[in-house]
């Protein structure tokens, strides 16, 4: 499982993701280390004090990556699936108390998510996240993938208040995704996202493969970040 670690204060704190869209924070001082870190996530969520978990409906909620804001904040991608639907994306944001942070992705429960998470649907296809980055500026970057007959490689912009950046991958939806929305096909077979990273003058480089034939090639895909 893919894990951050944080500090809080003098003490340092080691987050690590779960599925079912849960975070657990263990302390790491020399008098706890190891321990779930009571003073995160304490919520009756049906789980003990060093674990956030929460529910996106009746599927099926989990969660892939996460990634650290400047200010403590935690960024969580994943997938939810509706039951006998099809996957969206999600990302989630929790405040370094380990609660959904309700400025983020606020919109009523519009897009069927509490406040705090946003629900990312790119059509009838299956979408997940599986990576994370955020950029200096506060702007959260995912690589996914999208698959209906095949695998596309996908990356998403949000702003820090958790909507799309339209300024990104802005091409009208030529690609079939919505602005704020990248798609890269490599070919008739499945093309799969596995890892994201940025450069310091802010291109985006996603690693992952490609079908090619009766077996896999490795692939590496930049991308300018406007």
């Amino acid at each position: 499982m893919p894990s951050k670690v944080r500090y809080v204060g003098s003490q340092l704190k080691c987050l690590v993701l779960a599925s079912s869209l849960a975070l657990l924070s263990f302390g790491a001082s020399a008098a706890g280390a190891g321990r779930l870190d009571a003073h995160f996530g304490r919520a009756n969520d049906g789980t003990p004090d060093g674990v956030a978990s929460f529910s996106l409906g009746a599927g099926n909620d989990r969660g892939t990556a996460v990634a650290l804001q400047k200010d403590g904040k935690i960024v969580v991608v994943g997938h939810t699936t509706s039951t006998g639907k099809t996957s969206n994306i999600a990302v989630a944001r929790l405040t370094p108390a380990g609660v959904l942070d309700k400025s983020f992705g606020a919109d009523g429960g519009q897009d069927g998510t509490p406040d705090g998470v946003v629900s990312l649907d790119l059509g009838d296809s299956s979408d997940q996240a599986v990576a994370v980055v955020v950029q200096a500026d506060g702007k959260i970057v995912l690589a996914g993938n999208s698959k209906a007959k095949s695998s596309n490689i996908v990356l998403a912009r949000l702003t820090a208040a958790g909507q799309l950046d339209k300024t990104f991958g802005a091409d009208g939806g030529k690609d079939g995704t919505p602005d704020g929305v990248v798609s890269v096909s490599l070919g008739e077979g499945d093309d799969v996202a596995a890892g994201l990273a940025l450069q310091k003058d802010g291109k985006i480089v996603v690693v992952g493969d490609r079908v090619n034939g009766d077996s896999t090639d490795m692939v590496v895909l930049r991308v300018l970040a406007n």
